[in-house]
C-alpha cells in the first residue's frame, strides 16, 4: 500500500529522434513529461513512472 509519493511535471522542449520514432511522432515536438515516485511506509520505492504526453491532449490538475 503506497504511503507517500511525489510527482513532477515539466515540458520537454523537443522529442529526440529515438523517442519520436518509438512514439510515431516528429522529432523536436514538445511534450509534457510527468514523473511519479511512490513509496511504502518504510520509504521503499513501490513505483516509478515517467510519461511523455502530448500537451494538446493532456494537462495537469492539482487539488490542495
Amino acid at each position: 500500500m503506497p504511503a507517500s509519493g511525489e510527482e513532477w511535471a515539466n515540458v520537454l522542449p523537443g522529442l529526440s529522434e529515438v523517442d519520436a520514432a518509438i512514439m510515431g511522432r516528429v522529432a523536436g515536438e514538445p511534450m509534457l513529461r510527468l514523473r511519479r515516485l511512490t513509496r511504502d511506509a518504510a520509504g521503499k520505492t513501490v513505483e516509478f513512472v515517467e510519461s511523455s504526453l502530448d500537451p494538446e491532449l493532456f494537462g495537469l490538475h492539482m487539488v490542495f
